[in-house]
């Protein structure tokens, strides 16, 4: 599948993406909120009901209705010694983490 799940908030949000995976290819993004499967709601669903679903699933046909980031998530970035925080911005997005920075670190 490319990607990871965890039950949050009431909710199945994506927690993480394989860049350039099946998943991240589908438009699938860290944080957002998986509503169905296969025209199944998943509301109340924990982590491994969602699991159990997804292995029993056919493979080659699994679709997913999707709530866009609703998740949010706050990070604190300590500047290093040059005044950087570790990652790289350009035009509206962060394009790339220092490794062992404190961006890296969160």
């Amino acid at each position: 599948l490319s990607s990871g799940i965890n039950a949050e908030y009431g909710g199945i949000f994506v927690s993480y993406v394989e860049a350039g995976g099946i998943a991240a290819r589908a438009g699938l993004r860290f944080g957002d909120q998986i509503v169905q499967i296969n025209g199944e709601s998943v509301a109340g669903w924990d982590k491994k009901k969602t699991i159990n679903f997804l292995k029993k699933a056919d493979p080659a046909h699994i679709k997913f209705a999707v709530r866009d980031r609703p998740f949010e998530r706050t990070i604190t970035c300590v500047k290093d010694s040059s005044g950087g925080v570790g990652f790289q911005f350009k035009r509206g997005k962060i394009n790339a983490i220092v490794k062992d920075s404190s961006a890296a670190r969160n």
